[in-house]
């Protein structure tokens, strides 16, 4: 694959900093440069979107054929990133909550790569309200203009209070959590009965989650989703991918690029996410 474009991760300042073995993976935008023995339905020269799980950011890398996706003419490069893991992500782990029409939908992190997505994922699968969390103004004025009914500021103090007067009292019917840490035990205080968590990140820091008492998740269910929970599910990635592109084709979701910027410039595309400012997603050109 030659690299036009990758989209820089959360863990990318990490590996930088030696703190993460990962690999430098990311979610990158590519023309097929060449093909392994016995691959078939696919072109030298086409443009695909494909997770790279080692060495992302080189000028040329190597991609599994089950994660490719054809980028559609209409796509710039930068904007085609989001379309393997962080669309991909997004879409799997709302199938994950059973979303049902007219339902109420709590987004956790709702400026961020897949957040900003799944905002507008869940508007156009028919959720009724949409209540989206992030921690500055910019951020929460972002999630409004992409769908969300209401923006609240999860950094401060009681704001499930304020999520749950913004339901009249009844909570909600699903929690998508890609923070974690005193987040997540808060926000299963927030499901209805029979409403369902799915916990797909942990922005809050830390990989491990406080302890839920058992009886706060009597009525409730709650989901761990994973990279490689996805991975698993082959026969259901050309679904997803069809999806995806036809909600992003028909406007229904919008991609939004942060930033894009070289390589070189790399340190100040991980302090764009260290500081946790980013609109969207933080884009590379290697």
């Amino acid at each position: 694959m030659a690299t036009p474009s990758a989209s820089s991760t959360p863990s990318a300042p990490a590996s930088r900093a030696g703190r993460s073995g990962s690999g430098w993976a990311a979610a990158s935008s590519s023309r097929i440069d060449a093909l392994g023995p016995g691959v078939e339905g696919w072109q030298v020269g086409e443009r695909v979107a494909s997770v790279i799980f080692k060495d992302a950011f080189a000028e040329y890398s190597l991609a599994r054929v089950k994660d490719l996706v054809r980028i559609p003419a209409q796509m710039d490069a930068a904007q085609a990133t989001m379309l393997s893991s962080p669309a991909q992500v997004g879409l799997e782990v709302i199938q994950a909550a059973h979303l049902k029409e007219g339902e109420s939908v709590l987004v956790h992190a709702a400026a961020g790569a897949i957040g900003h997505l799944v905002v507008q994922m869940v508007k156009a699968l028919g959720a009724g309200t949409v209540i989206a969390t992030a921690k500055d103004p910019a951020k929460l004025a972002f999630a409004r203009e992409l769908g969300a009914d209401h923006a609240v500021d999860y950094s401060q103090e009681g704001w499930e209070e304020q999520v749950r007067a913004l339901t009249g009292g009844a909570g909600v019917d699903v929690v998508l959590d890609s923070v974690g840490a005193d987040i997540t035990p808060k926000s299963i205080g927030l499901l209805k009965p029979f409403g369902r968590l799915v916990f797909y990140g942990s922005a809050g820091g830390g990989l491990e989650l406080p302890r839920i008492p058992l009886e706060d998740l009597a009525g409730r269910y709650v989901t761990h989703f994973s990279m490689g929970v996805m991975d698993s599910q082959v026969d259901n990635f050309d679904k997803i991918v069809e999806e995806v592109c036809a909600m992003v084709l028909s406007g229904q979701v919008r991609p939004v690029v942060h930033t894009e910027l070289p390589l070189e410039e790399a340190a100040k595309a991980h302090q764009v996410m260290e500081d946790r400012v980013q609109l969207g997603r933080v884009v590379l050109v290697p």
